[in-house]
Parts: C-alpha cells; sequence; structure tokens
C-alpha cells in the first residue's frame, strides 16, 4: 500500500510540473486529491464567468446608449411634430410616436442603471423595433439609434434587400404604403433582443 501510494504521488507530482499553468486540470487527473478548497474553487471558475459577465455587460451598454440616444432624438422629433398642433391625424400620430419613444427612452436609462426591470423593458423596446412593413394597407417601422433591416418584396419575383443605418432613429405608422409591398425584420433589433436574454 505504501508504494502504491508513492506511485501516485509520484504521478501527481508528474503532472503538477507537466501542466504548471492549468491549475483547473489538476482535479481531473488526480493531482489534487479531494475537493478543492473553497477559495481555490472560486479561483478556477472566476476568469470564464467574469469574461461573460464583461461581454454580457459591454453588449447591454451598447444597447442601452442606442435606446438613450435614439429615443431622446425621437421624443425630440415628436414633440416638434406635435406643437403646433396640426391635424387630428397628424397630432394623434405624433402622440403614438412620442409614447413609443419616450417608452425606448426610459428602458434604456434603467438598462444603463443595470436594473433587471431595465432588461424587461429593452426586450420590449426590441420587439417593437422588430417588424418592418410596408404594404398597401398598412406600413409600420420603428427604430432607434440604428437598423439593419432584412426585407423580401412580396411581388414576384421575390426579392431580398438589405438597408442599415447607424445614428438615427425613425417611426412609420399608416394605414396605407408603397405599391410594392415589402415584409421584413430588424435584424439588429433580433440580435438585441437575444442578447438581453444573456444571463
Amino acid at each position: 500500500m505504501r508504494g502504491q501510494s508513492s506511485d501516485n504521488a509520484k504521478a501527481n507530482v508528474s503532472l503538477v510540473e507537466a501542466f504548471p499553468h492549468a491549475p483547473a486540470l489538476y482535479p481531473l487527473f488526480g493531482a489534487h486529491l479531494g475537493p478543492l478548497p473553497e477559495g481555490e474553487r472560486k479561483q478556477v471558475s472566476s476568469p470564464l464567468s467574469t469574461q461573460g459577465r464583461h461581454v454580457r455587460n459591454f453588449l447591454f451598454r451598447l444597447i442601452g446608449i442606442l435606446e438613450v440616444a435614439g429615443g431622446f432624438y425621437g421624443v425630440v422629433n415628436m414633440a416638434r411634430r406635435l406643437f403646433p398642433l396640426g391635424s387630428t391625424h397628424e397630432s394623434l400620430l405624433a402622440v403614438i410616436g412620442l409614447l413609443l419613444y419616450g417608452f425606448v427612452l426610459i428602458a434604456g436609462v434603467m438598462l444603463l442603471e443595470g436594473s433587471e426591470r431595465g432588461v424587461a423593458f429593452s426586450s420590449w423596446a426590441q420587439l417593437l423595433q422588430l417588424p418592418l412593413i410596408a404594404t398597401p394597407i398598412l406600413s409600420y417601422a420603428l427604430h432607434c439609434g440604428a437598423f439593419v433591416n432584412v426585407y423580401a418584396t412580396l411581388h414576384l419575383p421575390v426579392r431580398l434587400g438589405l438597408d442599415w443605418h447607424f445614428g438615427s432613429e425613425g417611426f412609420v405608422l399608416a394605414v396605407a404604403g408603397p405599391g410594392l409591398s415589402r415584409i421584413g425584420i430588424n435584424l439588429l433589433a433580433l440580435l438585441s433582443w437575444l442578447a438581453l436574454r444573456l444571463r
């Protein structure tokens, strides 16, 4: 038994010498007998978790900045469109746009503050920017800060298109539209919505 223990000890020492920069591998090969102490377990798992948090925080901050910037400029433009009061139709569209941009702005501020409610609100804000509808009977589009639209025409032959812009905001809502119908999604909003689901 002592000879076997001595052989195991030598094998453990050889593994430590062979992998001096990979402490996380020691328990897998028996280089550390028994469970790791609490401090060492945290040290082994911290690099990956810390890197994941950094990526998550960076994406959340980027999304929040776009929401705040686009929401703010949208609120300003809708307020200018609302006052002085014009036709009822234009005023109604301006109020709807003002509410949408205000919601996106608040969601972005809360997201930058690190609030969990800000994550939920921002998810809804991104879903509001997701669809792109342009038909003769209904048109809808919303973007705050930037967009990457991928769309297809509904007339034969079907054609795919890509349109993008950064540093802008836009809102379209009408019971009318172009003669050439298009349906698509804001790819940037979709990716942002998926990023907000990271935990």
